[in-house]
């Protein structure tokens, strides 16, 4: 029985012009998370069509959807506004003031998205 090494196989598929390209291949896909390593190395597998939530009204949307995305975009957000940077204050404590700036902003930007979509279309299809 012999004792292939992974390097001597490597090396052998590297070889084959069909083996190197999918050696390549396979390796691009594990790098960007498509494909699990020692997966099948076939296409993706791609969740099922969700059927969208509708809303009608902000205090839903806020409660199911919006509140962690506006987190986490207020967190994202870069700069700290002069007056915040002027207080005596721990840098801890100005950034999370700065963050809820930031979070009531970014509020008034989406109810307003959603007051003029809703509007215009009479209710907000979302795909969870």
């Amino acid at each position: 029985m012999s004792n292939f090494g992974r390097r001597s196989i490597l090396r052998a598929l590297a070889a084959s012009p069909i083996g190197g390209q999918a050696l390549a291949e396979s390796i691009k896909m594990q790098a960007v998370g498509l494909v699990a390593p020692g997966g099948d190395g076939g296409p993706p597998m791609v969740g099922l069509a969700s059927v969208p939530k509708k809303f009608s009204d902000f205090g839903s949307w806020l409660r199911d959807v919006g509140l962690s995305s506006i987190n986490r975009e207020a967190r994202a957000r870069p700069g700290m506004d002069a007056d915040i940077i002027e207080m005596r204050l721990p840098l801890n404590t100005k950034v999370r003031m700065q963050r809820q700036r930031n979070a009531a902003v970014i509020m008034a930007e989406r109810k307003s998205w959603f007051t003029d979509t809703l509007k215009r279309e009479g209710s907000i299809n979302w795909w969870p």
